[in-house]
């Protein structure tokens, strides 16, 4: 990776950081970096130590705070430590040799369930919400900041969640509800293209994105929230009106897959149960 892409990548981290308020959006909120352009073989000594600080970002994700509660109210500590008796804990942990997750806790408020998690990784990676369901029904997501968004690099540990619309469902007459998740975690394959997506020139945007692609490079939207772009092969496949000049995040692991030189780098699965009688008073 270039020091333009490193400028670039830093810059998107420091953004995001510093305008995370209140419950984040769905396509607003994105901590971001990029892998780097190439993956060598490691020494069995930096090996040896990348597991060891993996190690420690378990241990730190399992004693630190109320992921759900940062997620939800990342600087307003009244609200957490009114919050605070509310939150049902869930800690189920699922790691591998680059990442760390951890689904901690979740806290029922105004008729939504929001899920907190810990997430932890060796090198950036992109995330991309592939289903959730609850009690065996997809339900709708009102906001979430695992879909379509980046987690820095570095084992950094992050606190990431998703909030659930209940109005409707048949969840508050329950003893239990049973949330299934399954996301993926992609990056890269070589390194990354910077596209302006609002540059006026329509059909030279598009020539960018192509020419990255053919160039083995993943191209990424210049503007927040950074989204991993699609070429215009996938556009046509889709009837999509290109001559409207925006793109979207697709939200498809096999679409970036397939037309965005990304990789898969690891999957987040998990299942568990919330008690719908823990309520956050209105």
């Amino acid at each position: 990776m270039n020091e333009k892409d490193r400028v670039f990548i830093k810059h998107a981290i420091d953004t995001g950081l510093s305008g995370l308020s209140g419950n984040p959006c769905l396509a607003a909120r994105i901590q971001a970096s990029s892998p780097e352009s190439s993956i060598g073989f490691r020494s069995p000594a930096s090996l040896i130590l990348a597991l060891l600080l993996l190690a420690v970002a378990v241990s730190a994700i399992a004693l630190g705070p109320s992921a759900v509660l940062e997620y939800l109210f990342p600087r307003d500590h009244k609200a957490r430590d009114s919050a605070t008796p509310y939150v049902q804990k869930i800690d189920i942990s699922q790691k591998s040799q680059h990442t760390n997750a951890v689904i901690k806790d979740a806290l029922i408020q105004d008729g939504r369930l929001s899920v907190g998690l810990s997430l932890s990784s060796e090198q950036p990676v992109f995330i991309v919400t592939q289903s959730i369901s609850l009690n065996g029904q997809a339900i709708e997501v009102s906001s979430s900041s695992i879909e379509s968004q980046w987690l820095r690099g570095e084992l950094s540990t992050q606190s990431r969640g998703f909030t659930l619309d209940l109005t409707g469902t048949a969840f508050q007459g329950t003893e239990k509800g049973t949330v299934r998740l399954n996301a993926a975690l992609l990056r890269p394959i070589n390194g990354i293209k910077q596209i302006d997506i609002d540059e006026e020139d329509i059909a030279a945007v598009w020539a960018q994105i192509d020419q990255a692609i053919a160039e083995g490079l993943t191209p990424v939207s210049s503007h927040e929230p950074h989204e991993v772009l699609v070429g215009s092969h996938w556009m046509r496949e889709n009837a999509y009106d290109m001559d409207s000049g925006i793109q979207y995040p697709v939200g498809s692991v096999h679409d970036y897959l397939t037309f965005s030189n990304m990789q898969m780098m690891d999957r987040i699965e998990a299942t568990f149960t919330i008690n719908p009688s823990i309520q956050h008073p209105n």
